[in-house]
């Protein structure tokens, strides 16, 4: 992907502010991609928002985290 559509994707642009987000969300999307690799390791899965939003705490800004 290119910056352009990082951005369109996850929002924010060069420079800007980054958001604020719970560490332990952070952990936890860590520890979903370990656990995901370990499952497949030939690389061939996608994981979706709601996965994510489902790994973190409610109310997460889940494309800050990711």
């Amino acid at each position: 992907m290119d910056r352009a559509q990082l951005t369109e994707l996850f929002g924010g642009a060069p420079g800007a502010p980054v958001p604020h987000v719970d560490p332990e969300d952070v952990k936890a999307v860590w520890e979903l991609g370990r656990e995901v690799k370990k499952n497949h390791p030939d690389g061939q899965v996608a994981i979706g928002m709601d996965v994510f939003k489902h790994t973190c705490r409610p109310g997460a800004n889940i494309k800050a985290v990711v």
